[in-house]
């Protein structure tokens, strides 16, 4: 039940930040959709099981919303302790969401106000990544999994070891292999992970874990997720350009996870994701909206019937 409630929240919030981007009904119809047929949410919904990120998920669009409708900070710093409470490492997504909204949704709050208020999330986040690494410093190595995965610390030992038996000072050997390798490492091991096509199931492939099989969204979504790229690019709709940036945002933290991102690890992406689908669907005409729904239903049935 309560898996119910927040996938149906989820849609709810859904709905009211795709007023932010586009006041069309049916922009706002295909968004809500767009959330209500993935997959994954089925999943976890028929199952009554509720992932972290589904309500950071929720947290994310909730916030944009907030700043966009210029309500007192408080509300949306009260967000991000929620969410902390789910995943410590939330900070590092909200710090950028919040400054490029403070930005171009926060017009008319004086600059001293924005940059108290940054502050304040800034000085938060921190705190909050210090009190949990000294409780948990084992749960915090876990979120940085990076740093323990063999196969990295082996390269970094290695390439310090060849520069020492080559005469390298030592000290040279600390500043140029130390552990910023890891970050490096792991920034493009993250890149290399990061796929779009992956929110549609198109990356081909498998796993003996049913979850990891499941798409974030229709397959045949594909089709208006890429026009609305196309529409997003080629005209100026007001604020719509962020969308991309914003689907990346909340997949920053796990540049740090390593070797690959859990697919639960996109959800907060969704919303985002959903409206640029949203742009694609209203770009189509009136048959090719009512065949790609066709299919996306027909897989969100087989979903259903077969988890």
């Amino acid at each position: 039940m309560q898996s119910l409630i927040l996938y149906l929240a989820l849609a709810l919030a859904v709905y009211k930040g795709a007023k932010i981007f586009n006041n069309e009904r049916n922009f706002q119809f295909f968004s809500v959709i767009s959330i209500l047929l993935s997959p994954v949410l089925i999943y976890f919904v028929k199952l009554s099981q509720i992932p972290s990120t589904l309500i950071l998920s929720i947290a994310v669009i909730a916030t944009i919303i907030l700043m966009n409708a210029k309500v007192h900070y408080s509300a949306v710093f009260a967000l991000i302790v929620i969410s902390y409470l789910y995943y410590p490492l939330s900070p590092l997504i909200f710090i950028p969401l919040i400054l490029i909204s403070l930005v171009f949704f926060q017009g008319k709050d004086s600059l001293k106000s924005k940059f108290v208020f940054l502050g304040i999330v800034l000085l938060v986040s921190i705190a909050s990544l210090i009190v949990y690494y000294q409780r948990d410093s084992n749960g915090f190595k876990n979120l940085f999994s990076i740093y323990n995965h063999i196969g990295i610390i082996n390269g970094v030992n290695a390439s310090r070891g060849m520069g020492i038996e080559n005469g390298w000072p030592l000290f040279l050997e600390k500043i140029f292999f130390n552990q910023s390798w890891y970050i490096v490492s792991g920034f493009f091991t993250w890149l290399s992970n990061i796929s779009i096509y992956k929110f549609f199931g198109l990356d081909y492939t498998y796993s003996k874990d049913f979850l990891e099989n499941l798409t974030l969204f229709p397959r045949v979504f594909i089709i208006p997720f890429l026009l609305g790229l196309v529409s997003i690019i080629r005209s100026n709709i007001k604020k719509s350009w962020l969308l991309p940036i914003f689907s990346f945002i909340p997949l920053l933290p796990f540049m740090f996870v390593y070797p690959s991102i859990p697919k639960l690890s996109y959800l907060p992406s969704l919303p985002f994701i959903a409206f640029i689908v949203s742009f694609g669907f209203i770009s189509l005409n009136k048959y090719l909206r009512i065949l790609i729904l066709f299919f996306a239903f027909l897989e969100a049935l087989i979903t259903l019937i077969y988890v």
